[in-house]
């Protein structure tokens, strides 16, 4: 069963302090870059690369922070999971505790921890998978930066696990308005009467 809203819980937070394993995973946004027109929909997937594969380490718990531009993306909505591969903290069905938090004009955080056991996680999680998909409305022009402003996460004995973390952007260009159309129809209409003209003579 999940459990949102609630603050993360120290013994997480100190758990994730008490060791770091050598090599760091990475955690990118896909797609990095995209553009949308103006009111559309933009889905961009949290994903979490560079653990074991049927071997620790696992991630076991995460909390992160993520920044936007308010004034060009609206936040809609995020969920928990990988939509193909399915929820990777929760294995076996016992559900996870977490928490999320959009009210923030420019910033989501959210939090999972599995309450599956460390020696599932580390021989049946994949080692790369999709953590969870936010999705934003275009509101208006311009370029939003994506980028994570605070990052923990823990492998499933609660050790801290180094992260290199990616950026993303979302561009909205500047809608197309009637004049402009007029504008381009006139002068396409105009040398194709001018290709006309010369292909007579």
């Amino acid at each position: 069963m999940c459990r949102r809203g609630s603050p993360v819980p120290f013994v997480i937070t100190g758990a994730l302090l008490s060791g770091v394993w050598a090599n760091a995973v990475t955690l990118d946004l896909r797609p990095p870059g995209s553009t949308v027109g103006q009111n559309a929909l933009v889905h961009v997937e949290l994903w979490i690369s560079g653990l074991g594969t049927g071997t620790a380490p696992s991630l076991g718990a995460y909390d992160f922070t993520l920044a936007y531009n308010p004034a060009l993306l609206g936040y809609g909505a995020f969920s928990f999971g990988d939509p193909i591969l399915g929820n990777q903290l929760d294995l076996l069905g016992f559900g996870t505790v977490s928490g999320l938090d959009g009210a923030t004009p420019g910033q989501l955080s959210a939090f999972e921890i599995s309450l599956d056991l460390a020696g599932d996680l580390d021989a049946m999680q994949a080692g790369a998978f999709t953590l969870g998909t936010v999705s934003f409305k275009a509101l208006g022009s311009g370029t939003s930066a994506l980028q994570f402003t605070s990052v923990l996460l823990s492998d499933a004995a609660g050790n801290a696990l180094a992260v290199e973390l990616g950026r993303g952007s979302v561009s909205i260009p500047e809608p197309v308005t009637g004049g402009w159309m007029v504008a381009v129809l006139t002068a396409l209409v105009g040398a194709g009467a001018r290709k006309w003209k010369e292909n007579r003579h």
